[in-house]
């Protein structure tokens, strides 16, 4: 009998004493476990040669035999798997944080390749991923927001430029959906819409009236926008026909100067106006009445 006869004949015997084979593998492995452990310890390079052999020679094989057992244990595999990662978290986050950095430059090109292959696909996980999870990933988002801040702010003074350069590129190469997206926000969240208008007017303070410009988030300067929110209230009328104004114009304070620029975005100096009588009121201010 050669080689492929007697692999055939092994086959042949196995399909139809499977269960006998598989009780004696079962009490064999629990007579042997120490034994056959100390043996794969010894020889840890030997075995692990001979399965890269054997991959080597049988890809297609065992490729075909692995995607037919995970299709057909899907269910087992997700319970191993999560039984395994709760067991074994540090020793996974060692390993992986090892693994990327000696294949840092390979998993990215190979990341990017992936993506550029199944962005629509990808897009819609996401999305669907995301909708179903919603506030689970907030909340995820906000604890890990809080572990990490010092580190993330750290990060960004660093890699300023490189991340102003990659959000450039981002802001170029996704601005009909980045327009599309703010649209539909600024229309139906009347909170954003407000802070759309109260970013505008910082940073055109800035040009106006600042010798060096902006060179901080709002956040660092000290603006509270929720407070700004909170002091003004709701729009007392049709938001088309409302502004809102700074009592204390921006033109008479100095934006060089950290405590004005909070003074001139404080809370208290925030008031609903109709357009006209923000129109007729201009840049007029009555210091001591702290009226417009």
């Amino acid at each position: 009998m050669n080689k492929e006869e007697k692999a055939a004949y092994m086959k042949e015997w196995y399909k139809k004493n499977k269960e006998k084979a598989i009780a004696y593998k079962k009490k064999y492995y629990k007579e042997n476990k120490e034994k056959q452990k100390n043996y794969q310890e010894e020889n840890k390079e030997k075995i692990a040669l001979q399965k890269k052999e054997y991959y080597k020679k049988n890809k297609d094989k065992v490729a075909a035999r692995q995607k037919k057992y995970r299709e057909n244990s899907k269910d087992k595999i997700a319970i191993q798997g999560k039984r395994y990662r709760e067991g074994n978290k540090d020793k996974i986050a060692i390993n992986g944080k090892k693994y990327y950095k000696e294949h840092k430059d390979e998993l990215a090109i190979q990341a990017k390749k992936h993506y550029e292959e199944h962005k629509d696909e990808i897009a819609i996980k996401r999305k669907k991923h995301y909708e179903e999870y919603k506030d689970e990933i907030t909340v995820r988002q906000k604890e890990y927001y809080k572990k990490h801040k010092d580190e993330k702010r750290k990060y960004q003074e660093e890699n300023q430029n490189r991340i102003c350069k990659y959000q450039k590129k981002y802001r170029y190469q996704h601005k009909k959906e980045i327009n599309k997206h703010r649209k539909e926000k600024y229309d139906n969240d009347f909170n954003f819409q407000i802070k759309c208008r109260l970013r505008g007017l910082f940073a055109s303070a800035f040009k106006l009236y600042s010798k060096n410009g902006k060179c901080k988030t709002s956040k660092e300067y000290g603006i509270d926008y929720q407070a700004i929110f909170e002091h003004l209230g709701p729009c007392p009328g049709n938001r088309e026909d409302y502004h809102i104004d700074h009592i204390k114009p921006l033109c008479l304070f100095n934006f060089d100067d950290l405590n004005q620029i909070k003074e001139a975005f404080a809370p208290k100096n925030h008031q609903w106006l109709t357009k006209e009588e923000n129109l007729k009121k201009g840049s007029s201010y009555n210091s001591s009445s702290g009226k417009s």
